[in-house]
């Protein structure tokens, strides 16, 4: 069963060491004990939404418990009266019907009886039932909990404008950033002290570091609980890697994105289904890693991008599109590929078609005949010529175009991401009902955008405007 709101807003408050301290501030012997506010006077408290929430009086929730308070060690929310639900919970102890359609249940207790036995021994002031000694909860690990479904909508690699986003750099040699991150990698490991430690390569250290990150997910769930709690509107930006290795080979980054975007990830029954996370030493995984773990939810698109100027190479056009095919097919997300930097597509080299034959990925027979002119070539041309086909036959891999100067270019990646992630249909921006129909009907004139940058950045349409 998916969490409700309620099993999210105290597993993310957990998650965040939000109860981490806080005192349980009533204690009525017979009847209930009562905490999770910080300030210990039982009148503040926030959700990680910064506000109140409804109550959910659900009958699914009979799948995890009975949604009555008809035992001792039942778990409610506190409220002040209808819909005011925030921070403060209290556990029963002991039948309590009355409380039933007014206080919503959300979990019960399953360990620690003689915990709550002491609690209720505990003495009180009489008239405000406060223990006479602070009684403080010392850890609220999530141990053996699901993780929550955080419910972030995101990117991976490009953000759009207009909107409150946050950046996750998931590079660990990335030095120098030109932006705040919200949650940085090299907190965790750094690519340099790797290659130092187990004598790899850049490329070696950098599989090393995502192997690491996905056996320690953990910190990667606590930084995402704690953002969704204190802004939770917020757009996530992951900057990854451009090392082709992660996406095309290596299994730890796909399965890093699985646990993200999955709410609950496949168990592993069997041996032969058991998979190991790459090829890390046993110091760092003793055991094959099953994926056991629920998920966090997040709805993520991925956004590929590629430099323009490998369309002036036939041969490397054609390892472009075989990259792309198989990032698609490995990671598993809505996926976007791009062309960047179109405003130096013809710095090495004229294009010897129009754009929109590499936009569109048309008739690539032509472009394996350019690779019949090169020797070298020639004698694989069974090869290159099936390799074309394979990427025609699927008919996967189309291009977007990208100069970052210019606006209606983010606009239209922005509107492929949000439609691939399902942000496009969400409320919380103020959309008019024209821009919503248009991005859901995919009415981007996308055409007039590809015949603009053919005038504009290719050599052979400057000069026959400069003929006429």
């Amino acid at each position: 069963m998916n969490p409700c709101f309620l099993q999210q807003n105290f597993l993310a408050l957990c998650a965040s060491d939000y109860y981490k301290g806080c005192i349980f501030h009533r204690n009525i012997k017979g009847f209930i004990v009562q905490t999770g506010d910080p300030t210990g006077t039982g009148k503040n408290g926030q959700s990680i939404w910064k506000q109140k929430f409804k109550d959910e009086f659900n009958e699914n929730l009979k799948t995890f418990i009975n949604p009555q308070h008809t035992a001792r060690g039942v778990v409610s929310m506190a409220n002040n009266g209808p819909d005011s639900n925030g921070s403060q919970f209290f556990i029963t102890y002991s039948k309590q019907t009355m409380l039933d359609m007014k206080y919503s249940i959300f979990g019960k207790v399953i360990d620690g009886w003689d915990v709550l036995d002491e609690l209720e021994r505990a003495p009180v002031e009489d008239k405000t039932y406060r223990p006479l000694t602070d009684i403080h909860i010392q850890d609220d690990t999530r141990e053996g909990m699901p993780s929550p479904l955080l419910g972030l909508f995101g990117q991976v690699v490009i953000g759009p404008p207009g909107r409150k986003v946050a950046v996750v750099n998931l590079d660990p040699a990335n030095e120098t950033l030109p932006y705040t991150c919200a949650v940085d990698l090299k907190d965790l490991i750094r690519l340099d002290e790797v290659m130092q430690s187990l004598y790899l390569g850049p490329n070696g250290g950098l599989l090393y570091c995502m192997e690491y990150l996905y056996k320690n997910r953990d910190w990667l769930t606590d930084r995402l609980t704690k953002l969704k709690r204190d802004s939770p509107k917020t757009y996530v930006l992951f900057d990854c890697p451009g090392q082709v290795e992660l996406y095309c080979v290596n299994g730890a980054f796909r399965q890093l994105l699985s646990f993200l975007t999955l709410t609950h990830l496949p168990t592993s029954k069997t041996p032969e289904s058991k998979q190991q996370v790459g090829h890390l030493p046993k110091h760092v995984i003793e055991t094959p890693i099953q994926s056991h773990l629920p998920g966090l939810g997040l709805r993520l698109s991925s956004v590929h991008l590629v430099d323009s100027h490998y369309c002036t190479c036939p041969g490397k056009f054609i390892s472009v599109l075989l990259t792309s095919l198989v990032s698609m097919l490995q990671l598993g997300l809505p996926h976007v590929n791009v062309l960047s930097k179109i405003d130096l597509i013809e710095q090495y080299a004229p294009l010897k078609f129009n754009l929109d034959f590499f936009t569109e990925v048309l008739d690539l027979s032509y472009l394996v005949e350019q690779l019949d002119d090169v020797p070298f070539f020639a004698k694989y041309k069974k090869l290159n010529r099936r390799l074309a086909e394979l990427v025609q036959d699927t008919a996967l891999v189309h291009f977007l175009i990208l100069d970052v100067q210019d606006r209606t270019h983010l606009e239209q990646i922005m509107r492929h991401a949000d439609k691939g992630n399902g942000y496009v249909f969400g409320t919380d921006e103020q959309r008019t009902l024209q821009s919503m129909l248009s991005c859901a009907s995919g009415a981007e004139f996308s055409n007039d955008l590809i015949c603009l940058a053919q005038e504009k950045y290719t050599h052979q349409n400057s000069t026959e405007k400069q003929n006429i």
